[in-house]
């Protein structure tokens, strides 16, 4: 059983300071507020106009995984496609857009699996995840900051690593056992 129940805003946004934005979108401020306790704040603050990710499934009904170097933790990780949104864009749109670039696939049978808020004490970023059917590969086009390795998985085998805690990235581990539940559910 669910509970929902409403909850007034208790903040006071004074002023909003935005000190930096990026290329991506990404930007970063510093607010005035008044806090919930009556008191003069600040509030830090990033936006983005968001992310998608996306689990695509070959024709050969597998799992196709991007491997790549992570600046900001300074280590490789195995993910499912993703990329940064333009604001306003609509989210397949996006998908679709990531998916040709990071690893030139395409595919005609998406399904919207859901979307969620990342960090959402801290961030204004929202998440968007599909799943991708039949996906066929093809040339990537990346961006200058990636190098991006692809390779291919049996689908029990990504969603044993994601339950065993052998996939550290937090939007391959949702995407998977989401797209898991879908496909159980989708039979």
């Amino acid at each position: 059983m669910y509970y929902t129940w409403a909850v007034h805003n208790p903040w006071k946004t004074v002023k909003r300071n935005y000190i930096y934005e990026n290329k991506y979108g990404y930007k970063l401020r510093n607010d005035d507020v008044i806090t919930p306790a009556g008191k003069q704040g600040k509030y830090m603050v990033l936006e983005s106009p968001g992310y998608v990710s996306t689990v695509p499934i070959s024709t050969s009904g597998r799992v196709i995984m991007v491997r790549q170097w992570r600046y900001p933790v300074e280590k490789e990780f195995l993910e499912i496609p993703a990329e940064t949104m333009n604001s306003g864009e609509d989210p397949l749109k996006a998908a679709q857009r990531g998916l040709k670039e990071e690893i030139g696939g395409e595919s005609s049978k998406w399904h919207n699996l859901g979307s969620h808020w990342l960090g959402n004490g801290a961030m204004k970023i929202q998440g968007h995840i599909f799943l991708a059917l039949d996906v066929t590969i093809g040339k990537s086009n990346q961006e200058e900051i990636e190098r991006i390795k692809t390779e291919l998985f049996n689908f029990e085998n990504i969603y044993e690593m994601v339950i065993n805690n052998k996939i550290d990235d937090y939007r391959t581990k949702l995407g998977i056992l989401l797209a898991k539940d879908f496909l159980e559910k989708n039979r």
